[in-house]
């Protein structure tokens, strides 16, 4: 999905963009110290990858169940990275309670870094010991691999079906030897395996 979808969702979730930091934009639910919180990269045609884009609208969703988030900086010692692959881009995020930060880069280096400035960023106003927890903090990336399994997903039988515009128990039928495809039939078979194949082909985790 496209950052400018994303950004329009959030709209319609009744989030607010308060201000632009970093070429990052930061969304509201409220403006009271603390309120959940989302900064996300400006809205553009660039595609934002499926985990990240998901986990962004689930976190704008929760936004009534949220903690306030300073208050957790001062207790935790660990963030937890999550990285995903789009392209030649390697996008990561942070979840905190309450505060979700998006951005990307090339490298994971790059990312962590500017996943901190970005937090730091957001405690300016703030007393100098949630700088000090930010500059203490550990990031530990993971991986995440939504879109690995969503191409797998479609390996199912159900799926190569609709894709195809065969019958599912035709299609079984072909599996089984007990019939066997036409030639048309043989060459959308072909041509939605190959499909599957080309996107395994491009996956990239790391």
């Amino acid at each position: 999905m496209k950052l400018t979808i994303l950004t329009k969702l959030l709209l319609e979730e009744g989030w607010q963009t308060s201000h632009s930091q970093h070429a990052h934009t930061l969304f509201m639910y409220s403006h009271k110290s603390g309120s959940p919180s989302l900064l996300i990269p400006f809205g553009s045609s660039e595609q934002v990858p499926i985990g990240t884009f998901n986990a962004i609208l689930r976190s704008a969703r929760q936004k009534k169940r949220h903690e306030n988030w300073l208050s957790f900086l001062l207790t935790t010692h660990t963030a937890r990275v999550v990285l995903e692959k789009q392209d030649d881009m390697l996008w990561g995020r942070i979840e905190l309670p309450g505060l979700l930060i998006a951005t990307r880069g090339c490298s994971v280096d790059c990312v962590r870094d500017t996943l901190r400035s970005l937090l730091l960023s957001q405690v300016d106003q703030y007393d100098s010991s949630y700088r000090k927890a930010i500059d203490s903090m550990h990031f530990n990336p993971v991986y995440d691999t939504t879109a690995v399994w969503e191409l797998i997903k479609q390996l199912k039988a159900n799926h190569i079906a609709d894709e195809t515009g065969l019958d599912i128990d035709l299609l079984g039928s072909f599996m089984t030897g007990a019939s066997f495809p036409c030639p048309d039939q043989a060459t959308r078979l072909e041509r939605s395996i190959r499909e599957l194949g080309r996107q395994l082909m491009q996956v990239s985790i790391r």
